[in-house]
């Protein structure tokens, strides 16, 4: 991201002088001017700051010099790279210095800023934030995180867009691993805090789900004491949230789409697909283009978030009612021709037990043959055959007429569901299903393909809608 106003190497030094344990520069460099921060020394250029982050399959020192080469005027290293033209601040750890500049890129602006964390949906979630933020402030007056983001590395890229003529800012943040998510509170430091839910992801590293919406409640701790918490009243986990909200001395401002349980944002989904929504001060439907009742607390949650930043109701339903799902997150696609004018729900981006099921009974309110082609899902730990073998068995007693697994975890759904050669078919592995989908009977149906990312799906999706 290139600055309005390019900063000087003096500001940097000063943001990195926890981290720094060497410098190799020369007093007058601190007048120096820099354009931009990049770890991807392809795109270094005249006046860049290049941080050189070891990677798994890279190391960024590797490339130190080409980027200086390129005309970068700083880099940031863990080690001092010879012959480079370059200044150079050395550090203990180059990744976490990139999340302390950005730390300190943040704290120079004060606009309203929306921190999305939980369990499913806060990329979905996200992106209907910003829609209702582009729709209040014009796209050149708000800023968010583009695609999914949404780790230290991610985030800090996305704070470094911040700029002075932005009023609102959205931010997804992600974690899989115990303290992730404190570098990333700490990096961001919302002004507005939304948690999703709280579901069985990542319990391979966090061991209940209690533990993640701990973590994800990180997000609450770090709000100023005039900042606000959103989440979910009816979810299992809403005392964890709302016990931080406390200790934190900030509001809360809750939704809920069970009657039974209160909250400032009584919600509702109507057959018809319209989310109904009632506060003490606000009533009114939005007509949601995309699916589900996960999609529409997704979107129960973007509307929460605009309601405290007193943007207008018709503002949050015009924004609502123009989202459209995102690849890999329930778009609807057609389907290619040789499978009868199926419908096709592309959900292959992220999946656990929780929202495998949301999917399932989603589909279950679908045009018939209901089809659900399910892979593996990653990272459950070593209740993973159980949860799997969980899907199945919902799948089944929805009466899904075609249950499709690929993929030695998912076999275990396969196995609940009962497998027959015909309706339940499980697959070795995902080319091998792609070679069977010849045989798909979908005329007039609906197909949806789950699973985790690293399960590869999005071919099976490609094959699907004819690319």
């Amino acid at each position: 991201m290139e600055m309005d106003h390019p900063e000087t190497l003096g500001w940097l030094k000063d943001a990195l002088a926890e981290e720094t344990v060497g410098l190799r520069l020369h007093h007058h460099h601190l007048e120096w001017s820099w354009k931009r921060i990049t770890t991807d020394s392809r795109e270094a250029g005249e006046g860049d700051v290049f941080v050189a982050i070891p990677g798994e399959r890279f190391d960024g020192h590797d490339y130190a010099k080409k980027a200086s080469e390129a005309g970068a005027v700083c880099l940031v290293v863990e080690h001092e790279i010879h012959g480079a033209d370059a200044a150079q601040i050395i550090v203990r750890n180059a990744r976490r210095a990139l999340a302390r500049i950005a730390r300190a890129w943040r704290a120079r602006f004060s606009c309203n800023l929306t921190a999305v964390g939980g369990s499913n949906g806060k990329t979905t979630t996200t992106q209907m934030v910003a829609a209702i933020l582009r729709r209040r402030w014009g796209a050149d007056e708000m800023l968010a995180t583009e695609g999914n983001f949404n780790n230290d590395i991610g985030v800090s890229h996305t704070l470094m867009g911040l700029r002075f003529r932005h009023r609102a800012a959205v931010v997804e943040a992600g974690m899989n691993h115990r303290g992730e998510m404190a570098v990333l509170a700490d990096m961001i430091r919302p002004t507005v805090a939304v948690l999703t839910n709280a579901q069985r992801e990542h319990q391979a590293f966090l061991e209940t789900v209690a533990e993640t919406a701990s973590e994800n409640g990180l997000l609450i701790a770090a709000l100023p004491e005039s900042g606000h918490a959103v989440f979910p009243a009816d979810d299992p986990c809403s005392d964890i949230w709302a016990s931080l909200a406390l200790a934190r001395g900030v509001k809360s401002f809750t939704f809920s789409f069970d009657p039974a349980v209160p909250a400032d944002l009584m919600c509702r989904l109507d057959a018809d697909g319209a989310l109904a929504l009632e506060g003490e001060r606000e009533s009114f439907q939005i007509a949601l283009r995309i699916a589900g009742l996960h999609n529409a607390r997704n979107a129960a949650a973007a509307a929460a978030a605009a309601l405290i930043q007193d943007i207008d109701p018709e503002v949050i339903r015009e924004a609502l009612e123009s989202f459209e799902a995102l690849p890999g997150r329930g778009a609807r696609l057609h389907a290619a021709e040789r499978f009868g004018g199926a419908t096709l729900i592309d959900d292959a981006y992220n999946c656990n037990p929780d929202s495998a099921i949301a999917s399932l009974r989603m589909l279950a309110r679908e045009k018939a043959p209901r089809i659900f082609i399910f892979g593996d899902m990653a990272e459950l730990g070593p209740s993973s055959e159980k949860w799997h073998a969980e899907v199945g068995a919902e799948a089944k007693r929805l009466g899904i007429d075609y249950f499709w697994t690929a993929g030695e975890k998912a076999r275990a759904g396969a196995l609940a569901f009962g497998i027959d050669g015909d309706r339940c078919r499980a697959f070795r592995d995902r080319d091998e299903l792609i070679d069977a989908l010849r045989e798909l009977r979908a005329d007039g149906g609906t197909i949806v393909v789950k699973a985790s990312h690293s399960a590869g799906f999005s071919k099976i999706v490609d094959v699907l809608s004819g690319k």
